[in-house]
This record gives structure tokens, sequence and C-alpha cells, in this order.
């Protein structure tokens, strides 16, 4: 128990000792603009703006869309569980019931339990980080469902 606490302890020397290099942090920012696109970063210590980038089209004074990419998931998982919570889906529906491309590509077993706890047993998309990386986008939300529901099997759900 003394370790722990003694290596917290300097952690948090560490964290408070450490200075923000801002131009370091711009330049690595700037080298990799075309990699990341449209983009902001922001940093915030104890309610307090410790650094701010915008980069290429985007800043925050203009409506230009940018992907929010996985920072979504917490926000559907918290309505699925509200709807759950209100006797309107269950952990166990099967997730063709609303996304029937699921059903048309033979997955119709895969639940929303399955989902939330990514184990689908989907095969990961090999070339999605290309794919993001070279802003490939979709033209509905339709076309990449299917995009997605297309996907072999590489697992049985759940395993």
């Amino acid at each position: 128990m003394k370790v722990i606490s003694a290596a917290f302890f300097l952690l948090i020397l560490q964290s408070a000792a450490a200075q923000l290099d801002t131009a370091r942090l711009s330049s690595e920012l700037k080298s990799r603009q075309k990699l990341l696109g449209n983009d902001a970063v922001v940093m915030i210590w104890k309610d307090t703006l410790i650094y701010k980038k915008e980069l290429g089209d985007y800043n925050t004074k203009t409506a230009v869309p940018v992907s929010i990419a996985s920072c979504s998931k917490w926000l559907t998982a918290a309505l699925v569980m509200q709807f759950i919570d209100e006797g309107k889906l269950s952990l166990d529906d099967k997730i063709g019931r609303w996304l029937p491309e699921f059903d048309r590509y033979g997955k119709s077993y895969i639940t929303i339990r399955n989902c939330l706890s990514h184990m689908t047993g989907i095969d990961d998309d090999a070339n999605f980080l290309k794919k993001v990386f070279a802003r490939k986008k979709f033209q509905s939300l339709e076309e990449e469902v299917n995009s997605f529901a297309a996907r072999e099997i590489r697992a049985n759900p759940s395993t």
C-alpha cells in the first residue's frame, strides 16, 4: 500500500511540475494536419483553458461539420439503457428488428447486448483506418449500415 501511495504521490508531483509545451504540441498538430483534417484541440485544466488550436477550415466561430467518431458511443449506450429502463427495448432484442440489413446478411441473431459489449463477432474492417484517414464518407447512413452488416463473421457473438 505504501508503494502504491508513493507512486501516486510521485505522479501527482510530476503532473504538477510538468509544463505544457504548446509550441511543440502546435508543431506536431500542424505536421499532422493533412492526416487530422479540420479539427480543434482544446485542453482545460481545473476549469481553465490552457490550450486551444484550430486546424484547417475548422474554427469555433463557423459551423463546419466535424466527425465525432467514437465520442458518440457513451451517448448511444446511455440512450439505449434509458429505453431499456422504460421497457421500449431489451438487451436481448435482435438488432435486425431495427436494422433489417443485418437480417439480409444472415446476422439476425446479433443482439443489442452483443453490440453494446463489442461482441458481435463481426470482423474488423482491415481498411478502416485507411478509410478514416482518407476521409472516406458514406453517402447515407443506410450505405454505412449496409457496409457494416456485409462484413464477415469471425467469431460467434459473445465469445
